[in-house]
């Protein structure tokens, strides 16, 4: 195990705060693929374009709120003794790997001192602590050097239940978080080679951030390996027409047979309804994005001699 880091004059509260300055707690878990929020892709839009977005949200913020109050409980109810409030570290070896403690405590019954970590929740009341959490706090104590961290989680529903989960510190897993924090930091994010997007509406998002308009005229040489691609989304594209229309024309004769009655139902019992459905009026903004469109070869053609009268 690691000897401790206590010390934290080599870090700033604007350097952990800013995102492009390194891999925070949360991010490992996004980069190892784990996180319902995040997604390599996304992580590093963080950390080349984050300071053109805002990423905090109502949950986020409410979390900050009851923070306070989640590590007041755990001090109290848990006989411990908070020696470090929100607590900023940085690795000595690796000082891309930056951390954002929400508290460090002495534990008098271990007699030694541990990290405490504050989470609010909607969901149901966990029997064990998710991967991404887990996951962070790892990151947190291979930080730290602490042996053992207590993760205090505040259940928003019913009585609001709070309960402290403890966790261990893992050598094996410091050591894969290590690996793939330095990997993404080294191959992707200082030379600005973005990881492969998944099919998720928050890669779609991340990308659109990344690269919010076009520049007119210019065209990028894509290569072999786009000329099956292509097929394949022809295919797909040709595939998903003919689904629609079959579903649309299933759903209109669906319609005739269901007539005037609210309910249809077939043999097994189950069916569906057709009921009236009221629309409010609403107004859509004005906005600017991006569309992917097929274009053919005559096309490409004439925007790169426009491009080349242009230089």
């Amino acid at each position: 195990m690691r000897e401790p880091v206590l010390d934290t004059s080599r870090v700033t509260v604007l350097e952990v705060q800013d995102r492009t300055k390194g891999i925070g707690g949360t991010d490992s878990a996004g980069i190892l693929g784990v996180s319902p929020w995040s997604s390599p892709l996304q992580v590093y839009r963080d950390k080349v374009a984050s300071s053109r977005f805002d990423r905090s949200s109502n949950r986020m913020k409410l979390g900050n709120v009851l923070e306070p109050f989640v590590l007041q409980q755990m001090e109290e109810q848990m006989g411990l003794k908070v020696t470090h409030g929100q607590t900023y570290v940085r690795d000595r070896k690796k000082p891309f790997m930056l951390g954002s403690l929400d508290g460090i405590a002495f534990d008098p019954e271990l007699d030694m001192h541990v990290l405490l970590e504050a989470k609010t929740t909607s969901h149901e009341q966990w029997d064990e602590i998710p991967p991404y959490y887990w996951l962070q706090v790892q990151h947190y104590l291979g930080l730290t050097g602490l042996p053992r961290a207590y993760l205090g989680a505040l259940f928003l529903h019913g009585e609001f239940p709070l309960v402290f989960y403890p966790v261990d510190a893992s050598e094996e897993a410091w050591e894969i978080i290590q690996d793939a924090d330095e990997k993404f930091w080294t191959d992707n994010v200082l030379p600005q080679r973005p990881p492969e997007p998944n099919a998720s509406y928050g890669d779609r998002k991340a990308l659109e951030d990344l690269w919010p308009s076009h520049t007119p005229g210019a065209v990028a040489e894509l290569g072999p390996e786009w000329i099956g691609r292509a097929q394949r989304l022809d295919e797909l594209v040709s595939v998903i027409k003919e689904a629609e229309d079959e579903k649309a024309a299933l759903e209109n004769l669906l319609k005739m047979e269901i007539g005037e009655a609210e309910y249809g139902r077939i043999p097994t019992g189950d069916g569906w309804t057709y009921r009236m459905q009221e629309r409010k009026e609403y107004t859509v903004a004005a906005s600017t994005f991006r569309v992917l469109r097929r274009t053919k070869p005559e096309n490409i053609a004439k925007a790169m001699k426009a491009l080349k009268k242009k230089g």
